[in-house]
């Protein structure tokens, strides 16, 4: 439902709709490039919603032209068959039918327009949001692997002196020098990142 207030002046108070015609009708005056949308494109949740409306839009417009050229078509071949009369018919319709084309086609022509900015703006606050992500999860499995490198080194550090190590024990501890992270431009075993970063942690 669209609420008494719409949206004011600078594109900047809109709540987010579900339905794409209704997110629409809140657009449909501000198509021209004249207007400033940087506002409202700085929501990546309003950008995806922007996205599916004017798409949806772009469609029924795309399926009206088709539909009314098809019907034009249809229209053409009856006056044909009325002779003269139909012939009188087809020229006095031809006005209507191209001021509605060329509306349409203005219109279609706004949205394409708007379509490409909103899904360039879309791609690009995707990649951001993906590379936050991967910094993310890349810190957290560095975390992860610097709490596991120093449960390892503890507990060969732990480990009794006239107590054997079994099979198990050194396997485990050759994890340190085994596996290695990034680091710099190169990279360093769990070991050396335990003396040398994580140690004193």
């Amino acid at each position: 439902m669209v609420p008494s207030g719409g949206c004011n002046q600078e594109l900047g108070d809109w709540v987010i709709y579900e339905d794409p015609d209704a997110l629409f009708e809140q657009i449909r005056d501000r198509l021209s490039p004249n207007h400033d949308w940087s506002d409202l494109l700085k929501d990546p949740e309003r950008v995806e919603a922007l996205k599916v409306a004017l798409a949806s839009k772009l469609n029924n417009i795309n399926s009206q032209l088709a539909a009314k050229k098809e019907e034009r078509a249809a229209f053409e071949q009856h006056c044909r068959n009325m002779g003269d009369a139909g012939k009188e018919a087809w020229f006095a319709s031809i006005p209507e039918y191209s001021d509605w084309r060329t509306r349409t086609i203005r219109v279609q022509r706004m949205i394409m327009s708007r379509l490409a900015q909103v899904k360039a703006v879309n791609k690009q606050q995707n990649i951001t949001q993906t590379n936050r992500r991967d910094k993310t999860e890349l810190a957290e499995t560095r975390n992860a692997l610097k709490r596991l490198a120093l449960g390892i080194w503890d507990h060969q550090a732990e480990m009794e002196e006239d107590v054997a190590p079994t099979k198990s024990d050194r396997k485990l501890w050759n994890l340190l020098d085994a596996v290695k992270i990034p680091h710099g431009a190169g990279s360093i075993t769990l070991a050396e990142a335990v003396e040398d970063l994580w140690h004193d942690d």
